[in-house]
């Protein structure tokens, strides 16, 4: 995820210095078109008062988010001035700075600094692709803190932004090579996040279709499995706990046996993801806590099924290994 931030981040950056250097144009455009009209001594030291004591303070301004601030400032009391419109470029400039900074840092209060300074950035350009995945992917990564105070906001803006990127839109500055991946992973970050959203609203035959979703663009996230293999495993033991509660002749007749069948789907999926899981998690440290947490569970459901054996188990498990493709139960 850092290596998507940093990548995008760095094309907002560059797009944020060519705004601030055609701002610089403009300002000294708009001094040169001052000079050369004829105004009244008290009109001239008006305007150099508000250059001296206003515009240059922020204009030398290096903590961004005073910067910003000051700006806003410049602009409601001095609507029309040579250098109004220069404040405005460099507001959206510092905005589209300290965005990336608040971003890069990946800690919940700067993400919902970023979510707030986001849509200020998305409200002077309503079509950026790349803001509406970065407000759907910052709900996404809070919504994974158990915190869900952005879910409808990022419901909006991820199927915003997969609408645009699946009918070819793409952000500025993003070369064609590099976009040919990183859309992928994008969508499948947007869709997991929907995911998440629709789990928490209780809708889990949505969340799965989603994480599934997720999984056909980018299956080299082993949360997605985990999610997967979670909301398959809960399946799977209210369908096992009602199908135990069936009587031998109940089991025999076609409702026992549609019965069965279910649940030994959901047990399969449960195998697959949770197969999945370990396989990409293999030698990563960082997921060293969640693979304990599924390999009891793993290993019970699949013996459950393979004769109380584990043969065949660590071969699957390898031949994930091997592939970033969708699995058989996708």
């Amino acid at each position: 995820m850092k290596k998507l931030v940093t990548l995008v981040a760095t094309v907002a950056l560059a797009t944020s210095l060519a705004v601030s250097a055609q701002a610089q144009q403009q300002t000294q455009q708009g001094q040169q078109g001052q000079g050369q009209q004829q105004m009244s001594p008290e009109k001239q030291k008006e305007l150099r008062d508000i250059y001296n004591n206003h515009y240059m303070p922020f204009f030398n301004e290096t903590d961004l988010e005073k910067k910003i601030q000051m700006g806003k400032e410049f602009i409601q009391k001095y609507p029309d001035t040579p250098w109004t419109q220069d404040v405005k470029q460099r507001v959206l400039a510092a905005q589209g700075q300290l965005f990336s900074q608040y971003l890069q840092s990946q800690q919940a209060p700067q993400l919902e600094k970023a979510m707030s300074l986001g849509k200020e950035l998305l409200a002077a350009d309503t079509t950026n692709v790349a803001m509406q995945f970065y407000l759907g992917n910052i709900a996404g990564m809070l919504a994974k803190s158990n915190n869900y105070r952005y879910k409808a906001e990022g419901e909006e803006y991820s199927k915003k932004a997969i609408a645009a990127i699946e009918g070819g839109a793409k952000p500025q500055g993003v070369p064609d090579d590099q976009w040919a991946k990183l859309s992928k992973q994008w969508l499948s970050i947007l869709y997991q996040g929907l995911g998440l959203f629709a789990q928490n609203d209780k809708k889990i035959d949505e969340a799965i279709g989603y994480y599934k979703k997720s999984v056909e663009y980018d299956a080299s996230d082993p949360v997605t499995f985990y999610l997967l293999g979670f909301n398959h495993y809960d399946r799977y033991v209210q369908l096992l706990n009602e199908y135990n509660k069936k009587t031998s002749e109940e089991k025999l007749a076609s409702e026992g046996k549609a019965l069965f069948d279910k649940t030994k789907a959901e047990a399969e999926a449960v195998i697959e993801y949770y197969a999945r899981l370990m396989a990409t998690t293999e030698g990563r440290q960082e997921f060293e806590g969640i693979r304990n947490a599924v390999k009891p569970t793993l290993e019970d459901v699949y013996k459950a099924w393979n004769g109380n054996s584990l043969e065949g188990l660590p071969k699957k498990i390898e031949s994930y290994k091997t592939t970033n493709s969708s699995g058989p139960g996708n």
